[in-house]
């Protein structure tokens, strides 16, 4: 039966990706030589995302020299969309055999992370709905809202066109320029056609790869929009919005 392992919380870690609507967990160090094929397992638990990291004890005969220490480098993959504002989306639990660790998640598009947690009783998003978040960076204060995502059935031959409004640039304000960007991994996904439309931008895309080994089908695409606001005294607050569209590869039967 795997235990828990004795781990130093230094070299546990959590990553989101909103482009990919997965977090990422990572358990990189050395741990006892007698131990072996430690894993990272997601514990049940109604109070949020829980984890622990195990292993299973390697029996040696009586009076066998202990085993040096191991390197090793544990992930674990979920996929989630988050925020979520009932959930604490700003860290996870991870149990190890020393004890349970706060773990903060680092998320890898700024904006679309929680904000503080509130002191006036409202959700961790601050009482804002749709996975609404703020966060300050360089570029002054941004608040990210990840969408729902929009499926797509894609057959092999096929194209997909999607259309973004571009944002109106603030008038008479020394501001950056709205922006409008579309990532996918082109690895499957080719941009055919791109071109403008009546203050939109329209992108036709399609398969470059079939995604038919295991784990590549649906692929991610994302619309990211960007829109600067000049506030009082010259300070910029930014609006960044994700519209995820999760592309399938279907096989359409012929009648």
């Amino acid at each position: 039966m795997a235990a828990l392992v004795p781990f130093p919380k230094s070299g546990i870690s959590a990553t989101y990706s909103p482009w990919t609507k997965t977090l990422y967990l990572e358990a990189k160090g050395k741990v006892p030589g007698y131990l072996a094929g430690a894993f990272i397992r997601r514990e049940d638990w109604d109070g949020g995302l829980r984890f622990s990291l195990r292993a299973f004890p390697l029996l040696f005969p009586e009076g066998f020299p202990p085993p040096s220490p191991k390197q090793i480098d544990a992930t674990l993959k979920v996929p989630i969309q988050l925020p979520i504002s009932w959930l604490n989306s700003k860290s996870v639990l991870f149990e190890t055999a020393n004890g349970v660790y706060t773990i903060p998640i680092k998320y890898l598009l700024a904006g679309v992370g929680p904000a503080d947690e509130p002191k006036n009783g409202l959700t961790s998003s601050n009482g804002q709905t749709d996975g609404q978040a703020s966060e300050q960076t360089d570029e002054g204060r941004v608040i990210g809202s990840v969408l729902t995502p929009i499926e797509v059935p894609l057959g092999a031959e096929a194209n997909y066109r999607i259309s973004a409004r571009i944002p109106p640039s603030q008038e008479g304000a020394i501001v950056p320029l709205p922006s409008v960007k579309l990532s996918f991994n082109n690895e499957f996904i080719k941009l055919v056609d791109a071109s403008y439309e009546g203050g939109s931008i329209v992108w036709d895309i399609a398969w470059q790869k079939l995604p038919t080994e295991e784990g590549t089908n649906p692929q991610a695409v994302d619309v990211t929009t960007s829109t600067p606001h000049t506030q009082f005294g010259g300070l910029t607050t930014w609006s960044r919005v994700i519209q995820p569209y999760t592309v399938e590869f279907v096989v359409f039967e012929k009648k």
